[in-house]
């Protein structure tokens, strides 16, 4: 997995800001949460998670943050094992909004669930071909069913993976992934197709 990648499936929990591979242990990273809510929300549900061939295993750091002058090269700039994300408009969420003590975390928290075999994708440009985007998600797995349809005005779809593993393997990589002028967005999803 890349920086990218674990943001990716990440950042369905919270606010992400920032990601740390390890040089010397590249099967370790750190991902820093704005709140420790969000950091919770992720590991309980993403601790154990299959993906590519590996289960997930998920704890607290010792580390209050991430450094972020120590993941830079040379010329300052962020290298392939470090990430601030807290600087791109990325994030899923708002750092203010998410888990926000006056909605007790009810508006936002609709919009996570475990991870499941079936992925919402929205922001699809009306450009895209239906087939194009099927063909997309299907070379991380067998599809079990898919739908495209409109809500609001808006282009969205599910898609069902026969195995979890394999929806999660898409969203980490086809998460943000321009189509049409336009990023696809992608969260596990409890809907039935």
């Amino acid at each position: 997995m890349t920086v990218l990648s674990l943001f990716n499936l990440f950042s369905c929990y919270g606010y992400v800001l920032r990601i740390k591979i390890f040089r010397t242990k590249q099967d370790h990273a750190l991902v820093e949460f704005a709140t420790h809510q969000m950091a919770t929300s992720a590991l309980t549900n993403l601790k154990g998670l299959e993906i590519f061939g590996q289960k997930i295993s998920i704890n607290f750091s010792k580390h209050t943050h991430i450094n972020a002058t120590t993941g830079l090269t040379q010329d300052n700039s962020d290298d392939d094992l470090m990430k601030d994300f807290s600087r791109t408009n990325l994030n899923r969420f708002s750092k203010a909004s998410t888990f926000a003590p006056s909605t007790g975390g009810k508006k936002t928290s609709r919009y996570m669930c475990q991870p499941t075999s079936t992925l919402h994708v929205s922001n699809i440009d009306a450009s895209v071909d239906e087939k194009e985007l099927i063909k997309m998600f299907a070379n991380f797995g067998e599809l079990e069913g898919e739908r495209v349809y409109e809500h609001n005005a808006k282009r969205m779809a599910l898609i069902k993976f026969k195995q979890l593993s394999e929806s999660a393997e898409a969203l980490a990589n086809l998460h943000n992934t321009s189509m049409g002028g336009k990023s696809i967005k992608i969260a596990f999803s409890m809907n039935k197709l």
